[in-house]
């Protein structure tokens, strides 16, 4: 099993969003990316970060900031899939800089919490453009929804439903490797909000908090190396396609 950091580009976001209140209004680039898990069984896909097909120009975030080899096409040419190839999209949450492109994977089976699901399809939100929600609402599409709790998605590779935080369902993904990986999206951005300090939106802020602690309560007894959402300091230490971990 093989692991793989997708670079999808920046986001440009002003600092309260993801350090709190108080934090100013300065614009700050963060990275976005997803993994790509190459299985024995399936191929995996972990977030798929901003929409960037120009055929959906409405879509297209401005905050996201990104260059033709950020897209999703060519992030998964430079380890010789394509879209269709993935087996398993799995949505750490279905934000717009998370859950874009879904249109592009037809063979794949979307995961994601049962109530992000049901909230993100049913309860209005501006900050989602109407197509992207008429794309998620695709009949044809294939789901795999997770209630709260630990689930395994195939051999090694585990998924946990934290509940209620950032959105309205968050997951992690844990890699059984000789050094465990918790790749966790925005259940916590970045080593700031992981030790406790103030972190930027969250729909459910009691429920933020708790996710923190029991993701390093999972950490700590599994070992792992953490993966946060969107930290400036962390992802340029991190292995990038076609390197990858194992």
């Amino acid at each position: 099993m093989k692991a793989y950091i997708l670079p999808y580009g920046k986001l440009k976001l002003p600092k309260f969003a993801m350090y709190g209140d108080g934090a100013g209004d300065e614009i700050l680039e963060f990275p976005s990316y997803g993994v790509l898990v190459e299985h024995k069984d399936g191929l995996v896909l972990f977030d798929t970060g901003c929409s960037m097909d120009p055929s959906h120009p409405n879509i297209i975030p401005d905050m996201c900031e990104y260059t033709e080899k950020d897209t999703i096409p060519a992030r998964l040419a430079s380890v010789g899939y394509t879209a269709e190839d993935i087996d398993y999209v799995i949505f750490s949450h279905m934000h717009v800089d998370h859950a874009g492109d879904m249109q592009l994977f037809s063979n794949a089976t979307f995961v994601a919490g049962k109530d992000e699901k049901i909230g993100m399809t049913t309860i209005p939100d501006d900050h989602m453009p109407d197509e992207l929600l008429e794309i998620f609402k695709t009949p044809t599409f294939k789901w795999k929804l997770l209630e709260l709790g630990e689930t395994e998605l195939l051999p090694a590779i585990k998924l946990h439903n934290f509940g209620p935080g950032h959105s309205y369902n968050m997951l992690a993904m844990e890699l059984d490797f000789e050094t465990p990986i918790l790749a966790v999206g925005d259940l916590v951005y970045h080593q700031w909000a992981y030790d406790g300090k103030p972190a930027g939106f969250a729909a459910d802020p009691e429920g933020y908090k708790s996710s923190i602690f029991f993701v390093r309560k999972l950490a700590e007894s599994l070992g792992a190396e953490v993966w946060f959402g969107h930290d400036p300091d962390q992802f340029p230490l991190l292995r990038k396609a076609p390197e990858y971990y194992c």
